[in-house]
């Protein structure tokens, strides 16, 4: 018996869920009202109140890629899970956040990089097993600092905040660990260049709902990690780029992408803020990712001259699930 990787078409109460985001965020735009300075719990309290419910997939014959995705890899070593209801570590010695996820997009226009498993798949290059403010919170946990998000009023003022690199992990079909730079894994429609910025951490916004006074984090609706600048984005690009269908700017490198659904593990770092103790850049530079070793970020994680914490991460990473399958139908949907 053959079961489907690809998730059922939504409810019609999911549908309305959507809705109702997308209507908060047209709200929060429209009105200009926002919930400015409020930071995000801290660490301990999230974890007290965690979700109990089990993770997807562990049942003994998962039939939906985040399932796979949930139970493809063990922890990550040395480093601390946030909640049980989702797939997301902490390393704070390393200052690392670690996310599972999957390939959900390999061909298509793209306003997302990365959104959370079950809201915006059809525009985004993966999925994560984790909300947006989790990741967040996450990333603050290793020391990012988060800035601010796009302005289009009265002028155009792009997202600002510590830029963060960010890995891709996964085994190949030939189950060889392989790992890549997140901005190989998209390219400019126009210039089929891939992306030569690191993301920013721009950290979203909250919106009150003004009847019942709740908090939203906004982000949570998909804008998790965009391609495309929007005002309710966790991270964004630094540079203008357009959300109108018309004239977004990037589509996935398809080459440099595994297969749909291949489990993943994504792998974010701080780049640490310029000193006067850094190289001086004399304008030599092409700004392409794989040429540039500066402590900035934009290198290829491999040079010496790239500081330990932002080189690749290592196969070390990306290990078996530790509990072995009972069967070889089982092996081979518990691994990528």
């Amino acid at each position: 018996m053959e079961f489907s990787l690809r998730k059922p078409m939504p409810t019609r109460r999911q549908r309305w869920r959507g809705f109702v985001a997308n209507v908060a965020a047209a709200a929060i735009i429209l009105t200009g009202g926002t919930v400015t300075g409020q930071g995000l719990p801290p660490l301990d309290e999230i974890q007290a109140q965690a979700d109990d419910s089990p993770m997807p997939g562990q049942d003994d014959t998962p039939q939906y890629v985040d399932q796979v995705a949930a139970k493809a890899f063990a922890p990550p070593p040395e480093a601390k899970r946030l909640s049980k209801s989702s797939n997301l570590w902490i390393d704070r010695q390393r200052k690392r956040v670690y996310v599972d996820g999957y390939v959900t997009l390999d061909r298509g226009m793209l306003e997302m990089f990365a959104c959370p498993s079950g809201t915006k798949e059809h525009e985004s290059v993966v999925a994560l097993l984790a909300k947006s403010r989790e990741v967040h919170t996450a990333l603050l946990a290793v020391g990012a600092k988060s800035g601010t998000v796009v302005r289009y009023e009265p002028r155009f003022v792009p997202p600002t905040g510590q830029a963060i690199r960010i890995w891709v992990c996964f085994r190949d079909k030939n189950q060889q660990f392989q790992v890549v730079d997140g901005r190989k894994l998209v390219r400019n429609i126009k210039t089929k260049k891939p992306l030569s910025e690191n993301w920013v951490f721009a950290g979203s916004e909250f919106w009150t709902d003004p009847i019942d006074g709740k908090r939203y984090y906004q982000a949570d609706g998909g804008d998790m990690i965009c391609v495309s600048n929007f005002g309710t984005a966790m991270l964004d690009v630094p540079f203008e780029s357009s959300a109108q269908s018309a004239d977004l700017l990037f589509e996935p490198f398809t080459e440099n992408l595994p297969p749909r659904d291949t489990p993943v593990r994504v792998v974010m770092v701080p780049i640490p803020f310029p000193t006067d103790d850094d190289p001086v850049d004399d304008g030599s530079s092409d700004n392409d990712p794989d040429e540039d070793a500066k402590p900035t970020g934009r290198d290829d994680g491999e040079s010496s001259a790239v500081p330990p914490l932002l080189r690749k991460p290592t196969e070390r990473i990306l290990l078996p699930p530790a509990k072995p399958a009972t069967s070889s139908d089982s092996s081979a949907t518990s691994t990528p």
